[in-house]
């Protein structure tokens, strides 16, 4: 790899990370349905590539459709399923502490907005 083909990779590695960044303040300020809205398109994705996700898998890896389904297809879905159902519960303005700060919260209340 050459000096101009690193510099170019640190350039590109320093735009996504600043677009994650503008992008994790947005989500800090999203309501619960805009979350849920998200966190049901991965869900939808997840399942509906579920053959491509299973066949990428056993090309790179060899690693069985099963295996694939319990460890990579099923906590996704289980965890956006269950995310779904208590997001609003997490995200009641009670439980993140005085405008949402966690520095204004108690411990718990800390742990729930950690969970967001």
């Amino acid at each position: 790899m050459t000096f101009m083909d690193t510099e170019l990779m640190n350039t590109q590695i320093t735009e996504v990370l600043d677009l994650q960044k503008r992008h994790a303040l947005k989500l800090r300020t999203s309501t619960a349905e805009e979350r849920i809205e998200l966190i049901q398109k991965l869900h939808d994705r997840v399942l509906s590539h579920r053959e491509e996700i299973r066949k990428a898998l056993y090309a790179d890896y060899r690693k069985p459709f099963i295996e694939t389904d319990i460890s990579e297809i099923y906590p996704v879905v289980s965890e956006a399923k269950h995310t779904i159902k208590n997001l609003k519960q997490w995200k009641h303005p009670d439980e993140a502490g005085l405008a949402g700060r966690p520095d204004r919260g108690t411990r718990r209340q800390w742990l729930q907005v950690c969970r967001l």
